[in-house]
């Protein structure tokens, strides 16, 4: 069994970071402060274009401000509850944060902070059903912000927390937990381990 975690907005605070960065470095700022709606962020950054975005986006995650995210608050004391719910069992991070050598070396020091047993990175944008698929064993958690790669995870079998914000509330799945902090996400894991 594992317990398999996103990174981006559920461990750490990529948006808020990208956000910062983007203003620091080229002076570009967000419509309005709250997260996305769309996924490709093309409603607070409009006119920038999907091309332009994931560029930006590449640059990002090769800045040094990328290996400096804050944790999403109560996400370390999260880990500290998942495993005393999920004793001896493998915690691991898989990110979608890109195989660029200075992007592995930024996010593995991100993530020192947390008690993780293993990180698995894939390309920006690139499924992670092969590694949900190689990492499931019955009774696996899976905790996420993207709704593709959530239903990939429901589709294996996981049970799949999903955090809610706006870029994923038009996904629907009653097989679905949905929470909007760690705080939430753990009484979902309480009711989980109880059943």
């Amino acid at each position: 069994m594992a317990v398999v975690l996103d990174v981006d907005d559920v461990l750490l605070d990529w948006f808020g970071g990208f956000r910062a960065w983007l203003w620091m470095e080229h002076g570009i700022s967000p419509v309005g402060i709250s997260h996305p709606a769309a996924w490709d962020m093309s409603d607070v950054y409009p006119g920038l274009g999907r091309a332009k975005i994931v560029g930006l986006i590449r640059d990002f995650n090769r800045s040094d401000a990328f290996g400096e995210l804050t944790p999403k608050p109560y996400a370390e004391d999260a880990i500290a509850g998942l495993r005393s719910f999920y004793p001896g069992e493998r915690i691991v991070a898989l990110t979608s944060s890109g195989l660029h050598p200075k992007t592995v070396k930024l996010r593995a020091h991100s993530l020192e902070r947390f008690d993780l047993d293993e990180l698995h990175i894939v390309p920006i944008g690139d499924s992670k059903a092969d590694h949900l698929e190689r990492l499931f064993e019955p009774g696996s958690l899976y905790v996420e912000d993207n709704h593709m790669h959530a239903a990939d995870g429901l589709h294996i079998g996981y049970d799949t927390l999903i955090f809610d914000y706006p870029h994923n509330r038009n996904f629907k799945d009653e097989r679905l937990m949905r929470a909007r902090c760690w705080q939430g996400a753990m009484q979902h894991v309480r009711h989980l381990k109880r059943a």
